[in-house]
């Protein structure tokens, strides 16, 4: 069971599966990361020292810290304030200032994600001068789609997988 502080994360990573996502987002050349599915971010928060800004979008973030939506609440941002922006899911705009130019990749760790919402997603990216690198889909039992080409299909995705078939990552959750 996972602690109530990490009770709305999709995935809570050990050590060399933060390891493994931070590198496969690295070899896709990303200067950016758009996590969609952030809950309380943790995912972003082990990740952002690597990347230039992690951009966490949900239904409920806020960018207000300590903000709290539906018993929510964000991970405190220990000094890296400069590289995670929280972006509502709605806030269009929010979501294309934060990306501006930059190579972005997605990474998708919302359980329950539609290829239609996927696709507005990418649009709504790519009408700004950022370019998408890649998609890392992370899935489990609960999650959908199930299989990562759906949503590699939905983004625009038509580049060979660096790992067909998926890695098998060991999670704590």
């Amino acid at each position: 069971p996972k602690p109530q502080a990490l009770s709305s994360c999709c995935v809570v990573p050990t050590i060399g599966g933060i390891g493994l996502i931070g590198g496969r987002l690295s070899d896709m050349g990303a200067e950016v990361v758009v996590s969609i599915g952030s809950g309380t971010g943790l995912v972003e928060w082990l990740l952002a020292p690597r990347f230039e800004t992690v951009v966490c979008v949900d239904n409920y973030s806020s960018a207000t810290p300590g903000d709290t939506a539906d018993g929510v609440r964000l991970l405190p941002q220990a000094g890296l304030d400069d590289q995670i922006v929280v972006v509502n899911d709605q806030d269009a705009a929010a979501l294309q200032v934060a990306v501006g130019t930059k190579r972005l990749a997605l990474l998708i760790c919302w359980p329950q994600l539609q290829p239609r919402t996927l696709e507005s997603y990418v649009a709504t990216l790519t009408s700004t001068p950022a370019r998408l690198v890649g998609v890392l889909v992370i899935v489990g039992d609960n999650c959908s789609p199930q299989d990562p080409r759906v949503a590699a299909i939905a983004t625009g995705c038509c580049n060979t997988p660096l790992v067909d078939g998926g890695e098998e990552v060991k999670c704590l959750s």
